[in-house]
């Protein structure tokens, strides 16, 4: 395997630690980025699209390769407009993924998260329900979506609510067990590893993984 990747959300905690093990991988020889700002990290097999994602005719050309990773996730603090976090979330992700299927790329991995569903009367729940279901009706034959609960790790800003939420989880997470463990905390590396780790199978078809498969795959 000798591929080329495109990551969207490299800035972000899981994607950060993707490009990471992309970067050392023998399996890739080069992946592209798209980001909003300069990412600090330089290596030869790295090349940065800097975009503010508003012209997506003019960004198609840079979307070639072989595996498109989507792991874009927003915040009401950083998109308080309800807009600008659909457009984040789900519009994004969507738009590459149909262009991925013009191009003919092989695979697309999703971040999602447990208890999506597209009737869900949540709306950020709702929201990656409705992504999932525009990912999978795209014609690439290798379709991967991640549905991690909380995710663990060191994020670059600090989250009040996510650290109170990451307390509790440490108790609960003891007595998720059997059938709950899909609803256990997960590090996003795992989560990461998981993703780099299904990308090399290369198994056709479209596959949903809660965070107990995900550990597994890590």
């Amino acid at each position: 395997m000798d591929s080329h990747a495109i990551v969207l959300g490299s800035s972000g905690l899981v994607g950060n630690l993707l490009l990471k093990i992309l970067l050392e991988s023998k399996q890739y020889h080069s992946v592209t980025v798209f980001v909003r700002r300069q990412l600090e990290i330089q290596h030869p097999k790295l090349r940065q699209i800097i975009t503010d994602f508003k012209d997506f005719k003019h960004l198609e050309k840079d979307i070639e390769g072989d595996i498109l990773f989507s792991c874009l996730g927003s915040t009401k603090k950083k998109t308080p407009k309800k807009k600008d976090y659909v457009f984040v979330d789900k519009v994004i992700p969507d738009t590459f993924a149909e262009i991925a299927s013009k191009k003919g790329l092989k695979q697309f991995h999703l971040v999602s998260a447990i208890g999506a569903n597209s009737d869900s009367s949540i709306f950020y729940n709702r929201l990656k329900g409705e992504l999932e279901d525009s990912i999978k009706e795209k014609k690439i034959p290798s379709i991967n979506i991640y549905q991690p609960s909380l995710i663990k790790g060191k994020r670059k800003e600090f989250r009040f609510g996510e650290s109170v939420f990451t307390f509790f989880f440490k108790l609960l997470d003891i007595l998720l067990a059997g059938s709950l463990n899909k609803y256990r905390s997960i590090n996003a590396l795992d989560i990461a590893k998981a993703m780099y780790n299904v990308s090399l199978i290369n198994k056709k078809g479209v596959y949903t993984f809660t965070s107990d498969k995900i550990k597994e795959l890590a």
